[in-house]
């Protein structure tokens, strides 16, 4: 399964290609790479946090859930 952030790389590398490498900037790489290491974070984290939640009999929370809890800001 390929990650979200994955396609995105994927796709701005196939824009580039198809215009000639006019676009995007290496900063935009960088961006996207370093986007992609946080992304693998949040899900390691995710996983660690729904262990924890059984093993810990903490209370239950669905995904959705735990992403507001987690990565929503308002």
């Amino acid at each position: 399964m390929q990650s979200s952030i994955q396609t995105v790389i994927d796709e701005v590398k196939r824009l580039s290609n198809l215009y000639e490498n006019r676009i995007p900037s290496p900063l935009l790489f960088d961006t996207l790479f370093k986007a992609e290491a946080m992304h693998r974070e949040e899900i390691i984290k995710s996983n660690r946090d729904g262990v924890d939640m059984v093993i810990d009999k903490k209370r239950f929370v669905t995904g959705e859930q735990y992403y507001n809890e987690t990565f929503k800001t308002d």
